[in-house]
């Protein structure tokens, strides 16, 4: 949480950054994160993964074959909105379009992020991509992240899967 948490002490004073992190976290997708709700989070990854074999097919086989699942790293990008991998002015515009276009946005990115990775990935041994993924290319370029997310086309039942997910875990909370 302190990544998220940080990141608004950045831009705005004590009072507003506590009632945005707190709306920010109270959302159903953090909520079930941070909950650890292994049902939930399970979801999660199962949404992401379908999206990450339809877009990038030849990296998810490498994956399988080293035995690497999304599991390494795609929680801790999810936990912390890429705050923790990215540039600072990449994640601000992050989460400007998070905001603008909701969760389904955060698969986008990520899947984004592994297609701008993608032929570093496919040469490393489980342990280089395993060390690649925590960390990230510190010179990813933000436009050709953007151009990459733009080519992410989350279908409509996408979007309704996660939204359903989302309904689920708020009842599941209540």
């Amino acid at each position: 949480m302190t990544y998220l948490a940080g990141l608004f002490c950045l831009h705005w004073k004590p009072y507003e950054c506590f009632v945005a992190f707190a709306n920010m976290v109270h959302t159903h997708y953090f909520t079930s994160l941070f909950m650890m709700d292994v049902n939930q989070i399970v979801k999660h990854i199962k949404i992401f993964d379908i999206l990450y074999q339809r877009y990038l097919p030849e990296l998810h086989s490498q994956f399988r074959k080293l035995g690497f699942s999304s599991e390494h790293y795609l929680l801790e990008w999810f936990l912390t909105l890429f705050t923790k991998q990215l540039p600072l002015d990449v994640v601000a515009r992050i989460w400007d379009c998070y905001v603008f276009e909701g969760e389904s946005f955060i698969y986008a990115t990520a899947i984004a992020i592994l297609k701008c990775c993608q032929k570093l990935i496919i040469s490393s041994s489980f342990d280089e991509a395993a060390l690649l993924l925590r960390t990230l290319p510190q010179d990813i370029k933000e436009e050709a992240l953007f151009s990459a997310i733009n080519t992410i086309h989350i279908p409509k039942y996408f979007k309704k899967l996660v939204e359903n997910l989302n309904k689920e875990s708020y009842i599941h909370n209540i």
